[in-house]
């Protein structure tokens, strides 16, 4: 996994976020949004397309945020402000004010990997580049284990995105790295399909691909716009690793060590994967998983 720079601020008590940082009023922030170029919807809010200072920005606002929770959320801004990796958007500024709350990110040309599988989308991933996609989100998997999330003020709540949470998770709230897992594998299932976690009207598409695991019907799971450009044997393989994660046990499900070996095993070479994670690396989303 990449290291992680991790810049502390001991001398900060709490009562403030990163100096650095733009604090910006909700009025600011309404203005900023005004033109609703709406770049993602997800548990945590709206992402909206935005200029400020003549330089483009991502603007996340948060859905309606409990005002006793706010130091969860100035807690969460301090860490995303210290923080730096080549697959985290950098955090520009914030809106802190009652129950609306914002961030402000930097914004990603390339897009997200929502963007690139869309079928609106002509440029196709081919089934490499997808693969080291996924290489390299679990290689990346667990950066917020790597901070101390209780020190820092902030509670285990979990807000994401609908599709892709645990249903084991949902009922008793016990969060474990297999709660992840479960995530990561329908990330997984998403890549390889090309489909939403809706899939036909209603159906989620773990249950989706597992009518087809079961009717053998690998053809009909791979996003047909490959063009049957892959190893069919490579692609049955990725999925039962896929469906190991999403298992309905949760006991049974692998670690993600054990997923990044696999999926290493499946790409092409690891020359070719340097290759192919260097024509992705700026593919970063302002859709991460999102803990507080």
């Amino acid at each position: 996994m990449q290291k992680v720079r991790v810049e502390s601020n001991r001398e900060n008590d709490g009562s403030s976020i990163e100096p650095k940082l733009r604090q910006l009023t909700f009025a600011e922030i309404t203005n900023l949004i005004a033109e609703k170029r709406i770049l993602g919807e997800g548990g945590f809010g709206t992402v909206y397309h935005c200029c400020m200072n003549g330089a483009e920005v991502a603007v996340k606002v948060l859905k309606v945020f409990p005002a006793q929770e706010t130091k969860d959320f100035q807690a969460e801004v301090k860490i995303l402000a210290t923080v730096y990796h080549r697959n985290l958007t950098r955090i520009l500024g914030y809106c802190n004010e009652g129950v609306n709350k914002a961030i402000i990110f930097e914004l990603i040309e390339n897009g997200n990997l929502k963007h690139h599988l869309s079928e609106r989308n002509s440029n196709v991933l081919s089934w490499e580049v997808r693969l080291s996609i996924l290489l390299g989100t679990a290689e990346d998997f667990g950066l917020s284990r790597i901070f101390d999330f209780e020190s820092a003020g902030l509670s285990s709540r979990i807000v994401g995105t609908p599709g892709y949470l645990d249903p084991e998770y949902i009922h008793p709230r016990l969060l474990t790295e297999k709660v992840d897992v479960y995530s990561f594998g329908v990330v997984m299932l998403v890549v390889i399909t090309g489909r939403t976690t809706v899939v036909e009207g209603a159906t989620h598409i773990t249950q989706w691909v597992s009518e087809k695991v079961t009717n053998g019907d690998i053809r009909g799971m791979v996003d047909p716009r490959l063009e049957r450009n892959y190893n069919v044997n490579v692609a049955w393989r990725v999925v039962e690793l896929a469906m190991a994660c999403v298992s309905s046990n949760s006991s049974s499900r692998p670690n993600m060590s054990y997923v990044v070996r696999e999926l290493k095993e499946c790409l092409p070479s690891s020359n070719d994967a340097a290759g192919i994670a260097l024509t992705t690396s700026n593919m970063r989303s302002v859709f991460r998983p999102h803990t507080r």
